[in-house]
């Protein structure tokens, strides 16, 4: 509660009973989503060129500057990162750790869509490998590192090529070696494990392709961890419809619509430039 979370330990005592994210406002952020706009933010100061020494130093000032969230829930990956680097005493590029549970799930899956977007005029290796620095920045997990190129595939196949989002994703799957089968008529509830959350993932951005609100809204109603997949999901969606597919109230509803949006224009302006 001093370090990364200011204000937010009594959240965390034991026999408390708290929804993970209960102290965000109405169309708030919540900490992923906001550590997504600082990485949009440093690969724009990079010259839209991502780099892992920039962003490391821009997360480190973010997690421990009272004020920058307010978010009470604190991914297992960031506590031990800032456990390594204040207890422990590590350097930073140093302190990504794993705990063999928690730390291999769907969340980390969030920052590497801004890299996705990033590296779309780089060929499939080089935008994988950056995929795969940015997961190493805050965690340790070579298995995200195995799930990234698929999701990066889907997005460059729906992006560059115009491929309808459902056979992108059975072709991203499909080379990886992956078994995912159709959408189910009930949209599934999983935990935030990757090796349940990802199928889940994929199946519901086939089921939703062209219809980004559904396919949020029937995300939100499966329960489980629906928050963090959903900023996948989101993206996914979004790839697939465009800025005209969107409701203006997914965007308007935001707390910082005007401070986001400006995030993401300048990292636009930089990366995709006409």
């Amino acid at each position: 509660g001093t370090i990364i979370n200011h204000g937010k330990k009594s959240y965390w005592m034991p026999g408390g009973d708290f929804h993970y994210h209960c102290t965000l406002a109405k169309g708030e952020n919540t900490l992923e989503a906001q550590l997504l706009l600082v990485l949009l933010q440093s690969i724009t100061e990079t010259g839209g060129k991502f780099s892992p020494d920039h962003f490391r130093s821009a997360y480190v000032t973010f997690m421990t500057t009272p004020g920058t969230h307010n978010d009470a829930y604190v991914s297992t990956c960031h506590r031990m990162f800032f456990a390594n680097l204040a207890y422990k005493k590590k350097p930073p590029q140093e302190c990504p750790d794993n705990d063999s549970h928690n730390v291999d799930t769907i969340d980390g899956l969030i920052l590497p869509v801004a890299v996705a977007m990033a590296t779309l005029k780089s060929d499939p290796a080089a935008a994988f490998d950056a995929a795969a620095q940015c997961i190493a920045v805050t965690r340790r997990s070579a298995l995200l590192s195995q799930y990234s190129p698929v999701l990066l595939s889907v997005f460059r196949d729906v992006i560059l090529s115009g491929t309808e989002l459902p056979t992108a994703v059975q072709t991203a799957t499909r080379q990886a070696g992956m078994k995912i089968g159709p959408p189910p008529a009930q949209d599934p509830m999983t935990a935030c494990y990757i090796g349940g959350s990802f199928p889940s993932l994929m199946q519901m951005a086939s089921k939703y392709s062209g219809n980004l609100s559904q396919g949020l809204l029937a995300n939100v109603n499966t329960g489980g961890e629906n928050v963090h997949r959903g900023n996948v999901l989101g993206a996914l969606l979004g790839s697939s419809v465009g800025l005209c597919g969107i409701e203006p109230k997914w965007i308007e509803g935001l707390k910082d619509a005007t401070r986001i949006g400006e995030v993401i224009d300048n990292f636009v302006r930089v990366t995709l430039p006409e």
